[in-house]
């Protein structure tokens, strides 16, 4: 059985003002750095026989610090990245509205297949995503690994899943939760399927004050006031 610890990288400042990071290489601020800290203690006690980490620096830092107790090799890969969002990332969603109007009207109507100028359709990353843990599944059988990466790549990973538990010719968007900064969420690969065990736990944040439940798919996806 492969069992898959997934956290979502601890809060940065563009994370704290709603701002659409996508792909652009922001660092953890202090709370987030926290946040990572306390992770790391909930997972001291977790074998892990391998660690695989988004290579973008606030998904790289989290891992390390969560490595401190693991003393694994992670190996940054760039297909655990965040979606690109383009011409929008750096902008916060009122900015996009005022600055792509007709970019932002597009998107609404086709929100699976439109790509933001110099982004990617949110339909490629969910094949970008999917492709990656099938391989995962398919090498790493009967192991324990450890992924940090992005919010939107779990809900990539998810709508990935149920498409293929749903037997959709085509994977489809499945915006069912956000995920907050260092969440952890488990899932496991066993009897030719894959299981959710826990989604999004946060318990292990009580003592960091704002948890960050921020995510970029979910303010793209607000309607306009």
């Amino acid at each position: 059985m492969l069992h898959i610890y997934f956290i979502r990288h601890g809060q940065t400042d563009w994370n704290h003002i709603k701002r659409f990071q996508g792909q652009k290489d922001v660092p953890l601020n202090q709370r987030g750095r926290q946040q990572a800290q306390a992770t790391a203690r909930r997972l001291e006690g977790v074998s892990f026989d391998r660690a695989y980490v988004s290579d973008l620096s606030r998904a790289w830092e989290t891992a390390q610090i969560i490595n401190v107790h693991h003393k694994l090799d992670p190996v940054r890969d760039d297909r655990l990245r965040e979606r690109s969002f383009g011409c929008f990332e750096g902008y916060t969603l009122d900015e996009t509205r005022q600055r792509f109007p007709d970019i932002r009207e597009a998107y609404v109507k086709d929100q699976l297949h439109f790509r933001i100028p110099g982004g990617e359709s949110r339909f490629e990353f969910i094949q970008r995503v999917g492709a990656y843990f099938e391989t995962l599944r398919q090498t790493h059988v009967d192991q324990t690994l450890l992924v940090v990466a992005h919010g939107g790549v779990l809900g990539a990973l998810f709508s990935h899943i149920i498409s293929q538990k749903l037997d959709f010719e085509a994977p489809r968007f499945v915006p069912l939760f956000s995920v907050a900064n260092c969440s952890i969420s488990q899932l496991k690969y066993t009897n030719d399927r894959w299981l959710i065990e826990s989604l999004n736990q946060t318990d292990h944040l009580a003592n960091v004050s704002d948890i960050g439940l921020v995510e970029e798919e979910h303010i793209l996806n607000r309607k306009n006031p």
